[in-house]
């Protein structure tokens, strides 16, 4: 069991009015043949951003009152039965070619992409939804390892809980810290606090296609999004930031203040072994398949064993000998930063795909092409 307080950063407040049309959606899934672990909202139909694309703009047909989308995410234990269950349910909320395949079909379709079923436009009582539906374990293995960073890179940033769950609320403290830590080898060492989040909320970002072509993502969405949730944002970090031990202030003028934090090769060292081991891994062959570009890298090549990719244990021996060598090489090489944002958009940029082309399948053509029209609008 945790303290009370582990995790209270997680519980980020939404006004009572937002929180009481979470429960009336959820209501809708409250049954014991659907159990949800883990749920949560987020986007601009809950918090804040300094503009709003117009996906988020239209009511549904049944309420003309400007409501904006509800965007959530469901983990759910077995999403094969879900599915089958929710299927006789909400039967409209599944295109024909899902009604028409099989559990294995469905169970095969779930897997695609980031692992997440979408059900975009759907009109739940005086609502307009769009939920995601994935398996538990697939969220806490992205929170900690970032395969996919689909979900994980959205909760990174603001994200209101509905249902929690122990275990998915250890794996995203853990998935909070690696996202500090990385915005942290990507940072001067001198910034600011919006340059920090907005680092943060950009990582999930990189080398997702929708950010560059033409009618995707709106170019200022990570601004938008770090404007208009600072506050949102320093209640997830300001905690995780203070039990770094590397990081201070420094007040520039009155009132006004910038983070200054501890740039040694130790400490980026120590970064760099904490990284997710998916990106660890992909950072680590880069530099591996370039044994001439630093004696460590051929030394650590000829030497390593098999568990040297395995997730840094806590006891110190692991930042001794050759592997400690290797990573103190790869933070001072001079292209550091730039392959770490390369093997970040090697992560996202296929799931992301994946996704995209999956929601003519999961979500049927018309919603489908509905969702990209909407993008195109903005």
């Amino acid at each position: 069991s945790f303290p009370a307080h582990f995790g209270v950063n997680q519980m980020v407040p939404v006004p009572e009015t937002i929180q009481k049309r979470l429960q009336c959606i959820i209501s809708y899934f409250d049954s014991p043949s659907l159990p949800i672990r883990f749920a949560f909202a987020y986007g601009s139909g809950v918090f804040s951003q300094e503009t709003s694309g117009p996906e988020h703009f239209k009511p549904p047909i049944s309420k003309k009152g400007g409501k904006k989308m509800i965007d959530l995410i469901f983990a759910v234990q077995h999403p094969a039965h879900w599915h089958a269950v929710n299927m006789n349910l909400h039967k409209s909320h599944y295109s024909v070619l899902a009604r028409m395949g099989g559990s294995v079909v469905l169970a095969w379709v779930q897997r695609l992409g980031a692992g997440i079923w979408y059900h975009p436009y759907v009109t739940m009582g005086d609502e307009l939804v769009k939920y995601g539906v994935m398996d538990v374990d697939t969220l806490c293995k992205d929170l900690i390892d970032w395969d996919t960073l689909y979900v994980s890179g959205r909760m990174h940033k603001p994200v209101a809980l509905i249902t929690t769950d122990a275990r998915v609320r250890l794996a995203q403290q853990v998935n909070l810290t690696s996202a500090l830590r990385i915005a942290l080898l990507l940072l001067p060492e001198r910034f600011t606090e919006v340059e920090l989040y907005t680092r943060i909320a950009s990582l999930s970002y990189t080398g997702d296609f929708r950010m560059s072509v033409p009618g995707g993502e709106n170019a200022n969405k990570v601004r938008n999004i770090v404007i208009g949730q600072r506050e949102e944002f320093r209640r997830l970090y300001g905690g995780l930031m203070r039990s770094l031990g590397t990081l201070a202030l420094e007040e520039i003028q009155s009132g006004h203040f910038i983070i200054v934090q501890d740039a040694s090769p130790k400490t980026k060292v120590d970064y760099a072994m904490r990284m997710p081991q998916r990106l660890r891994e992909l950072v680590q062959q880069h530099y591996l398949s370039h044994p001439n570009t630093h004696e460590a890298f051929a030394r650590f090549s000829l030497s390593r064993k098999d568990d040297t990719l395995h997730r840094k244990p806590d006891d110190t021996a692991a930042l001794e000998g050759d592997l400690t060598d290797f990573w103190g090489a790869v933070v001072a090489q001079p292209d550091f930063e730039k392959v770490l944002l390369t093997n970040i958009g090697s992560i996202v940029r296929g799931p992301a795909w994946g996704q995209s082309i999956k929601g003519v399948y999961t979500a049927g053509l018309g919603r489908t092409g509905k969702y990209v029209l909407a993008k195109v609008g903005k």
